[in-house]
């Protein structure tokens, strides 16, 4: 019997007691669920895919990676069918873990059979961190090849790349330090009511069971306090965070025989009654010097106010930092004419390990600490026998360092310089789209334009296009119209494709309503260009590119904008609604991108790293001078509390939001971090230069008082989040369209919930 068993106690069944040992008498509470009735609900998930011939997110009808709703069965269906495919489907918000209460997640899957080269996960968890079910290659002892899973990147000395550790089924222990489980009755090529359980504190409970005729079954529990589960005495967290999200992934390693992976209902639920999010409460406002700003009249969705997560929420290393900037890279390394160096006292005390070959120091706890086989220069030690100055490490622990020394005894005092360890960590850059030439211009930039047949009816906003010659984007501005009436004001835009083919044929939304008999529209032009670089982009439609130091004669050409179109070396982005930069020839402006990964090695002037997700390289290779910086993914998540409005004139107020398939595009976007303004710890950053928008989802929408002031409650708003990636974050942007001219100021009230 062990220390922990009392034969005079009375303990209940797992399937009774929450991970931390309290029975489940409490009503759980919902904190996210879903059900794929009507698609793939992409303001909530987002869906990856990769091939190895098509790229990411290709809508190629070739394409093997495939994410598909299924209507008809309320559920998705996942399927890779060539070696090198990935598909991910994870939900958009990460899911605060509440201390005290058992985090609990809920689907109904149906992995297939097992096919040798195929990997296959569900639960609660991303690329470094959670715990999930997989299928991978069947054994002689797991025919059916099912695991349970735990993922973590919190390693020795200050964390590290992600570790899987796997439990077969046929070690299921069912609940209980010892004991049977039903493992070897289940089917898992039949749907199974699956559910993963879990308390963080870094040493918290996990628990993995199945619903069977409505009873819960626990086939297997790690308790990760005062355990030894990965092999090894668990010293560190199970997980670095148990802030999560729920995920489905498939990922074909060799197989070329198509696996289909489907999955349905979903739900996240808190034993117990969840607390408000907890989190920092920040204002997002406009220039103090200019506390409001007059929108001109027939504006249409001028971006008042735009604001987004930081990309990145730990920051250890930057451009602005000693360790100086890029000076060159390829798609797997990142080179800086700095350092990446430390210098810290030594504490306690020096002293022999292993026969004079080597020694152990203490030192000050560090946020890095040196990579093994990296260089050591120690100096300043009592006696003077501990000084090397290029001293080999052999070890490494929480605050401990080993290096090649042979001398004998001990030692006091002195210093240590070493190159931190990097490995883990993630990097985000933003290198010109080009790849690695020096300069990147624009040769041209088209301006879009189309030829239709397309009416309007009397009385109506809307517009039916027949026989288009090119392509129709929101933000077009509309040519010639014969017959109708409108406002002699302003030009009639193109706001949103509501039927059809998208571009082309089919029923759009229009700017002005049409107030006199059908009206004939015969071309459209503006808002969106094609943009021709002098090499290949490698961009992908939905990336956010910026662009910057470009001239025009027409409208604004410089901002924030997502790809939409993507064709050899040329790309298409939107500029805005009713912005018509006109054709433009410059040499003397540059694209960048934005890119994360993770970090899988380093040394004092170098980062080797790879994609977060598929673990390859990146597309595009960090370019001279271009910004960097080292730390975590920004996955925490904006809480819109209210939106406090003052207007001069009545005005239509719109809020638009990124998805993960139609972004928001700022013409003249200069974000600034809210650390910078004032919010030292803010891990927000905000837009009010803007002066042309694209893209996004209107997600609420009012109309100002015609003078005064005005709250609105937001509390029950959506989060604004990043992306899978973590290198796109959502931006929420105040859209207001005017009649005429208004003074507008604007305020969000906003909950940073970063734990």
């Amino acid at each position: 019997m062990s220390n922990f068993d009392n034969p005079m106690s009375v303990q209940l069944a797992q399937a009774m007691m929450d991970t931390n040992g309290k029975q489940k008498v409490s009503q759980s509470q919902n904190i996210y669920d879903a059900d794929f009735e009507y698609g793939l609900q992409p303001l909530r998930w987002e869906s990856f895919t990769y091939n190895t011939t098509y790229g990411q997110n290709s809508t190629s009808t070739s394409n093997t990676a495939t994410i598909l709703a299924l209507p008809g069965l309320g559920g998705v269906q996942m399927q890779c069918a060539s070696a090198g495919d990935i598909n991910v489907r994870q939900s958009r918000p990460y899911h605060r873990y509440q201390p005290g209460k058992s985090l609990y997640m809920a689907s109904n899957v149906n992995f297939g059979g097992p096919i040798p080269g195929m990997q296959q996960r569900v639960g609660i968890f991303d690329d470094g961190n959670g715990i999930y079910f997989a299928q991978l290659s069947a054994t002689p002892t797991n025919p059916q090849g099912i695991y349970v899973g735990v993922r973590s990147d919190s390693q020795l000395p200050t964390g590290g790349l992600p570790v899987d550790t796997l439990i077969s089924y046929d070690s299921w222990n069912g609940g209980r330090l010892t004991g049977n489980t039903i493992a070897a009755s289940l089917d898992w090529t039949k749907v199974q009511m699956i559910f993963m359980e879990y308390s963080w504190y870094g040493a918290g409970a996990l628990k993995w069971g199945v619903v069977i005729n409505g009873l819960p079954y626990v086939l297997h529990l790690i308790g990760t306090g005062n355990s030894n589960f990965t092999g090894s005495p668990q010293i560190l967290p199970w997980s670095r965070t148990g802030n999560l999200p729920v995920r489905y992934e498939q990922r074909s390693i060799s197989a070329n025989t198509p696996e289909t992976f489907k999955h349905f209902g979903v739900s996240v639920l808190v034993e117990g009654q969840a607390d408000r999010q907890r989190g920092y409460t920040y204002s997002y406002g406009l220039n103090p010097a200019n506390p409001t700003v007059t929108v001109a009249a027939n504006k249409i969705r001028y971006p008042l106010l735009s604001f987004r997560l930081r990309a990145m929420a730990q920051q250890s290393y930057t451009q602005a930092s000693t360790n100086g900037a890029v000076t060159s890279g390829t798609t797997t390394t990142l080179v800086t004419g700095g350092a990446f160096s430390v210098s810290t006292a030594i504490l306690g005390v020096v002293g022999l390990v292993g026969g004079n070959q080597v020694a152990t120091i203490t030192i000050q706890g560090q946020s890095a600490m040196p990579a093994l086989g990296s260089t050591i220069n120690i100096s300043g030690v009592t006696p003077s026998g501990f000084n090397n100055a290029a001293a080999v490490v052999t070890a490494v622990t929480n605050n401990t360092i080993s290096y090649v020394n042979s001398t004998s005894g001990t030692g006091t005092g002195g210093t240590a310089a070493f190159v931190p360890s990097l490995v883990g960590r993630m990097l985000n850059y933003q290198p010109q789209v080009a790849g690695a030439a020096a300069t990147v211009t624009i040769s041209s930039a088209a301006t879009a334009s189309s030829s239709f047949t397309g009416t309007i009816a009397a009385s109506t906003s809307i517009l039916t296009v027949t026989g288009v010659t090119g392509t129709i984007y929101n933000g077009m501005t509309l040519g010639t119209i014969t017959g109708g009436t409108f406002s002699a004001s302003t030009a009639v835009v193109i706001t949103s494709q509501l039927s059809g083919t998208t571009g082309g044929a089919g029923t759009y939304n229009l700017s002005q309503n049409n107030t006199g008999a059908a009206a004939t529209v015969a071309a459209a032009s503006g808002a969106a260009v094609t943009v021709t670089t002098s090499a290949a982009p490698a961009v992908t439609t939905n990336d956010v590119v910026t662009f910057t130091g470009f001239t025009s004669t027409g409208g604004t050409i410089n901002g924030i904008y997502p790809v939409i179109a993507v064709s050899g070396s040329t790309f298409t982005v939107n500029t805005g609604y009713g912005n018509n930069p006109g054709t433009i020839t410059t040499t003397s402006g540059a694209v960048y991108n934005q890119l994360t990964a993770r970090i899988t090695a380093n040394t004092s002037t170098t980062v080797t790293f790879q994609d977060v997700v598929t673990a390859l390289a990146l597309p595009i290779a960090p370019t001279a001078g271009c910004n960097y910086t080292i730390g975590l993914i920004n996955r925490g998540q904006l809480l819109p509390q209210s939106l406090i409005i003052n207007a001069a004139a009545t005005c239509l107020v719109e809020l638009i939001a990124s998805t993960p398939t139609s972004q928001v595009g700022l013409a003249g976007a200069a974000f600034q971090a809210e650390a910078t303004l004032g919010s030292a710890y803010s891990n927000a950053e905000r837009d009010n230069s803007a002066s042309y928008m694209s893209g996004g989802e209107v997600v609420y929408s009012f109309t100002s008082p015609p003078s005064g002031l005005q709250t609105i409650d937001l509390s029950n708003f959506f989060p604004v989040v990043n992306n899978i990636k973590g290198n796109i974050p959502d931006i929420l942007t105040v859209a207001i369209t005017t009649t005429t001219s208004a003074a507008v100021g604007v305020n969000f009230i906003c909950q940073e919930a970063m734990s």
